[in-house]
């Protein structure tokens, strides 16, 4: 029996594993494929694009305004091209916070206004207590959480 129950245990420990390694892959993979992600989006705007996110920024939403952490609460960020943030130190808005990817969520400017989109991330972004499942256009008083970081729309 005690045979037995030992080879029972090594398939579940290794199981286990197996597990344990395909979400660390998962994690990296997700983490690079944003990052590829982002490089071809922070392309600089030119042209027609530059103009309708000049036009955009007059009917709507100006900048951000950081409400936590603390150590950052009252900095504003003005909403201009493509606004990324996350962890990573070429994020528009970075932060140091276990909770937040490299590259949490970004906000861009279309023809319809401001849009937030969540990168993929572990833990979500949230836009006024609700978890983000798409694109959602963003509106003046609008409030962003993602992790610890708190951000309001101005």
């Amino acid at each position: 029996m005690p045979e037995q129950l030992l080879n029972i245990l090594q398939v579940c420990l290794l199981v286990l594993l197996y597990l344990f390694f395909l979400r660390v892959l998962r994690a990296v993979w997700s983490e690079l494929r944003i990052a590829g992600d982002d490089v071809v989006s922070a392309v600089p705007m030119g042209g027609r694009r530059e103009r309708n996110a000049a036009a955009i920024a007059v009917a709507n939403p100006t900048h951000l305004v950081v409400r936590a952490p603390e150590n950052l609460a009252g900095s504003t960020l003005p909403l201009r091209g493509v606004v990324t943030l996350g962890r990573s130190p070429t994020a528009t808005l970075a932060v140091e916070d276990e909770y937040l990817s490299q590259h949490h969520a970004r906000i861009l400017g279309d023809a319809e206004g401001w849009r937030l989109e969540d990168l993929g991330s572990t833990n979500g972004t949230f836009l006024n207590d609700q978890l983000l499942g798409g694109p959602e256009l963003l509106e003046i008083g609008d409030q962003l959480q993602l992790g610890g970081l708190i951000v309001e729309v101005r």
